[in-house]
């Protein structure tokens, strides 16, 4: 991320897939604004959502042809090559889709690491849930930079604890004062009346109604 006040090229072009994730959002909102032309995948049923956060093309990841309609929309804008990438979920053939699209020469920012361990404890029962990697990934000579919230705040991560350090001193607090930014961003799902209402709020992510949106049960 830059500073506020640098402004890319408008021919920068910046792809974001899966742009109606909670991180996805966030991108699609935080590219735009520093200048780059985004690009982004979402369900038909949230291409207003990310075109409205600043998205200058959507197209659906459900769509067989997505990656050759995404390149021809590059084409078509004569503005070079797309060469610059977030994948939000890293997951279902996203890296390969994006490597695919940026091409050798392109640098693409994942949020998982080569294989992700998450332990989650429950009563006296300990579940550990294996991330991996695709398996035989070719990254097509694509700079692959994978990232992990956690990781970046360990100070024996420089450059990412760095950047971090920066986001919260000077880039977000410069974005929120200009009110460039602001809450709303990513739409909010609220059950209120505290943790009562918490088995309703996971049924209603199990039902898989939480695209375009997160979830929060407040405490009272």
């Amino acid at each position: 991320m830059v500073l506020p006040g640098f402004v890319h090229s408008p021919s920068t072009q910046f792809l974001v897939w899966a742009g109606s994730t909670g991180v996805g959002m966030y991108a699609v909102k935080l590219a735009s604004l520093v200048g780059y032309k985004v690009v982004t995948v979402a369900s038909k049923r949230n291409w207003g959502l990310v075109k409205s956060l600043g998205a200058a093309a959507v197209f659906d990841y459900h769509d067989p042809d997505v990656i050759s309609s995404i390149k021809t929309w590059v084409q078509e804008q004569g503005l070079g090559p797309l060469k610059k990438g977030l994948d939000t979920i890293s997951e279902n053939g996203s890296q390969e889709k994006s490597v695919e699209l940026l091409g050798e020469g392109g640098r693409l920012i994942t949020l998982c690491k080569d294989v992700l361990i998450l332990l989650l404890k429950a009563g006296f029962h300990l579940f550990v849930f294996s991330v991996p990697s695709p398996k035989n990934f070719d990254s097509k000579g694509v700079d692959v930079h994978r990232v992990l919230i956690y990781s970046a705040l360990k100070p024996k991560n420089e450059d990412d604890f760095r950047q971090m350090v920066e986001w919260n001193k000077e880039i977000l607090p410069a974005y929120l004062e200009s009110e460039k930014l602001s809450k709303g961003v990513v739409p909010l799902k609220v059950f209120s009346g505290g943790l009562d209402h918490l088995p309703e709020a996971l049924d209603y992510v199990r039902q898989g109604k939480t695209s375009g949106q997160k979830v929060v049960v407040t405490l009272k």
